[in-house]
């Protein structure tokens, strides 16, 4: 193997490492990503002390494992904060704050499990990633969210990761609204499509309501949701339909494919 061809095959060894410690969230020992990988615990090593030098790794030496570095979330955050979808989203998000003096949360969706957050209360907004092993009260996985990106997705590919939500689903703490059964969330998913909003209430919390709906990306494919949530004597206070307009509006505008 030539030298050029050697250093692809270390980066493309490097990546596929980050991408597991990433999608374990809480941390990966060399055994287990050496045998994901079915490569030498030593070639793992060599390409994790590199990573480590760099920041793009943390090494906890008393659990032995490795978490993302903060090289890493640097540049997990940059590509957030840049997204077209997110730049136009601001300003909707944010008119939308003010005006409902609620949370407004715009979830992105990536390679069916990764999740961009950018939050806005005010004028004040918070990025953060998730993946589908760190559901639990966690926003960008509530179910109205969930409901209006899911609802446009192919059969096949709903279909795998449906079974996959469903199987987190029961161990998130969910109410006794939520959906726990295939044939009641497509049902749902379908009342989505027709509608074009998903509305939740006590599902995710006792006590709050949640209003959401579908963002396409530049493909005309339906790949984010922008929802507005609050406890339930406050967000009541506003009509529906005059929430469900406005957000409507927004998702038409960070839609456009500009």
């Amino acid at each position: 193997m030539s030298a050029e061809n050697s250093s692809v095959q270390c980066l493309e060894r490097a990546f596929d490492i980050v991408g597991i410690i990433c999608e374990k969230g809480t941390g990966v020992g060399i055994t287990e990503i050496a045998q994901r990988l079915e490569l030498p615990k030593s070639t793992v090593h060599r390409i994790m002390q590199t990573l480590h030098a760099k920041g793009y790794v943390y090494h906890n030496k008393k659990g032995r494992v490795y978490s993302l570095g903060v090289e890493a979330l640097k540049l997990g955050f940059s590509a957030a904060e840049h997204l077209p979808m997110v730049s136009r989203a601001k300003p909707h998000m944010e008119y939308l704050s003010q005006k409902y003096s609620e949370y407004v949360v715009l979830a992105v969706m990536r390679n069916n499990s990764i999740f961009i957050i950018t939050n806005y209360m005010g004028s004040y907004s918070t990025t953060f990633f998730s993946n589908d092993q760190q559901t639990h009260n966690n926003d960008s996985y509530r179910p109205a969210v969930m409901h209006c990106i899911m609802a446009y997705n192919n059969k096949e590919k709903n279909k795998h990761y449906l079974e996959k939500y469903l199987q987190n689903q029961k161990h998130r703490g969910l109410t006794k609204k939520a959906i726990y059964t295939i044939d009641a969330f497509e049902e749902r998913l379908q009342k989505v499509r027709e509608r074009g909003y998903d509305i939740e209430d006590g599902e995710f919390r006792d006590d709050e309501v949640c209003y959401a709906v579908p963002i396409t990306g530049m493909d005309g494919s339906v790949e984010a949701a922008l929802s507005i949530f609050g406890t339930r004597n406050r967000i009541l206070q506003f009509r529906a339909e005059d929430i469900l307009r406005d957000l409507k509006l927004s998702s038409d505008n960070i839609s456009q494919q500009k």
